[in-house]
């Protein structure tokens, strides 16, 4: 992302105004816009992550692909912050 793009996670934030999102850490240029989940209390939306995008993250800041999975798959996807915890999405072709 060069400076003068917008992050994904404040496109999404001024889309949706009106709504609190958590973020994962470090992942911004992995966001591909929101899900619409549904909890106990109702309809919510959470945002949503490619996590091949985040795996790339992790390997470019110096992980190698199987410890970058093993990171991700225990630290990220495993860390459960919530009723707002974002979702992590296997994109394909």
């Amino acid at each position: 992302m060069n400076g003068t793009e917008t992050p994904r996670g404040d496109m999404v934030a001024e889309m949706l105004s009106d709504e609190d999102f958590l973020q994962a850490d470090g992942f911004d240029d992995a966001i591909i816009g929101y899900a619409e989940i549904w909890l106990d209390s109702g309809q919510s939306r959470v945002l949503a992550y490619d996590r091949e995008k985040c795996i790339e993250k992790l390997m470019e800041d110096g992980m190698e692909r199987g410890e970058a999975n093993e990171y991700f798959d225990f630290n990220v996807t495993g860390a459960y912050v919530g009723e707002m915890t974002p979702v992590f999405i296997n994109m394909i072709d």
